[in-house]
């Protein structure tokens, strides 16, 4: 298996330790980079192997002056990962900057050798700010798969190297650093909850939350969007707030999150590791303009109406508020497979030469199927349709369970549409 570069070259070692830190911030880049990157066809009938440094400055929120460092490895490498880092939306949660990310491309099969790897020198870039981890995209010379891309036929790309899941982020220095990366809540054998689930998470918050006086002097009512950490052992760190509401909202939202109890942590391959978990708190005033009774605030999981008697069958749960999510048979690695066959690029995208993202929300219902598929936000070109049709046509997903009974759960997701050159 190829080693990060650092391994390879001690003089990059001094510039690692100045380099950032893997924080939430960049899981979210690297998670995109592992969903993007592919090992160019060309490059895999040429067999060529090794390093590719990236240059990129983030200003404003958005992203400028992509280019390749020095040392070019060539055959449609450098060009990818360009292509990846200017298809990453998510700039404005990066400090402005310039930097650098090394990228390993490694092949193995029959006739093979590990070992001739280009640029094994590469050094940082002067005034640029190298990543703390690398990105290693490990290619199968002469094993026919997909490459999870559709192409400008509308036919699912065909390939040698394996799809996304070949794609690893691995840390500058000890390579088992892994005890520090923080997993997205969607990529677990199990998630992480509050002791009891979410149910008894939403009590808490009802029974410890108070409305700050200067908001219910100035009426104000939102919601406060944050994140936070929960780690291996179930403590609560790295509280953010993603979005403000303002008038002390904010700091009572920190504090509640802060004062929680231990969580139960989230599961990866049989190990306790740490996960990032997005939550939103709402504070709402009582019909009269006042804070509701003893000044406790509602947590609202979703604007649903309440249930009444008889109707719990009908009962659509949120996500997070579950004992067990419910998630495609195999799990989303093999869900983003089955749209890496299905989705077929449409003739009118292809024509104009657009990409594009739809986001759609469905509900899984009690027996695994799918409905109420909508589109939450469109992106036209005939996308909103093929990314409806790729949906209805899924096979039955394994329902979530509440209480230990199946129940209906609204799911949200985005589907992407690239072309490849």
């Amino acid at each position: 298996a190829v080693k990060p570069l650092s391994a390879l070259k001690s003089s990059v070692d001094k510039a690692a330790e100045q380099s950032l830190e893997v924080n939430t911030d960049w899981e979210d880049f690297y998670t995109h980079m592992k969903k993007s990157v592919r090992y160019p066809a060309m490059a895999q009938e040429a067999n060529i192997q090794g390093y590719t440094q990236t240059l990129f400055t983030v200003k404003n929120g958005k992203v400028e002056d992509v280019t390749s460092g020095p040392s070019k490895l060539g055959a449609g490498t450098d060009e990818e990962i360009k292509r990846c880092i200017k298809s990453y939306t998510n700039y404005s949660t990066i400090p402005d900057g310039k930097y650098s990310t090394t990228v390993a491309f490694t092949l193995s099969g029959t006739g093979i050798d590990q070992n001739d790897l280009k640029n094994k020198d590469l050094r940082p870039v002067e005034g640029y700010t190298p990543l703390s981890s690398e990105i290693v995209i490990r290619g199968y010379k002469g094993a026919p798969g997909m490459s999870g891309r559709v192409n400008n036929d509308g036919v699912p790309a065909q390939g040698a190297a394996e799809p996304l899941s070949e794609v690893v982020v691995v840390g500058h220095g000890d390579i088992n650093q892994s005890n520090d990366k923080v997993y997205d809540f969607v990529s677990l054998d199990r998630q992480p909850t509050f002791p009891g689930g979410m149910d008894k998470y939403y009590e808490y918050l009802q029974t410890n939350l108070r409305y700050p006086s200067e908001a219910r002097a100035n009426k104000v009512q939102g919601k406060v969007f944050l994140s936070f950490i929960v780690e291996t052992d179930g403590e609560i760190s790295n509280i953010r707030i993603d979005r403000r509401l303002g008038a002390g909202t904010d700091e009572e939202a920190v504090r509640v999150i802060a004062e929680s109890p231990k969580w139960v942590p989230g599961i990866k391959d049989g190990k306790e590791v740490r996960v990032k978990f997005n939550i939103p708190i709402s504070f709402t005033l009582g019909v009269s303009g006042a804070a509701t009774t003893q000044g406790n605030i509602q947590y609202r999981v979703a604007s649903q109406p309440p249930v009444q008697a008889g109707q719990e069958n009908d009962k659509v749960y949120d996500f997070v508020s579950l004992e067990k999510q419910p998630e495609f048979v195999g799990g989303m690695k093999k869900f983003y497979e089955y749209l890496g066959r299905t989705v077929k690029y449409p003739i009118e995208a292809q024509k104009n030469k657009v990409s594009g993202k739809v986001f759609l929300s469905f509900v899984v219902e009690k027996d695994g199927s799918l409905t109420d598929i909508k589109v939450d936000r469109k992106a036209g070109h005939g996308f909103d349709e093929e990314a409806v049709r790729v949906i209805e046509e899924s096979p039955r997903w394994i329902p979530g369970v509440q209480d230990g009974k199946a129940v209906r759960v609204k799911y949200n997701i985005p589907i992407s549409f690239s072309l490849t050159k």
